[in-house]
């Protein structure tokens, strides 16, 4: 069974902001904190990847806990789930979140899955 862990730290207004991805096989878990080195429950949301008529994903997300990043975590699962037709679960442990924060975590994270599609 291999599982795949890919990382990127990031710098938004003088925070730290570490985002990683595990891809299982048919899975993927994104964590996001602003904690160095140190992971949290926080938001969390699940997203499955349903396809409709004409053979789009147009995955089905659920909130699963709010702490105040409840959104960014349902765009992140979405994304990661449309983008690889797998299921996602995002973990956002932010103790803050504006949209210039929120707006560089989805493109580190589209960084994320464009580099584990290529690998």
């Amino acid at each position: 069974m291999t599982i795949s862990i890919v990382e990127e730290a990031l710098e938004v207004k003088k925070a730290k902001v570490s985002v990683s991805i595990l891809g299982l096989k048919n899975a993927l878990i994104i964590l996001v904190t602003d904690q160095r080195n140190e992971y949290r429950i926080g938001s969390m949301a699940l997203a499955t990847p349903v396809a409709d008529r004409i053979g789009e994903t147009l995955p089905s997300v659920v909130t699963l806990l709010g702490t105040g990043g409840e959104l960014l975590a349902k765009v992140l699962a979405r994304k990661a789930s449309a983008n690889t037709g797998r299921i996602s679960l995002s973990i956002v442990g932010l103790r803050e979140t504006d949209s210039e924060t929120a707006s560089s975590i989805v493109k580190a994270v589209e960084k994320i899955l464009e580099k584990m599609k290529r690998e």
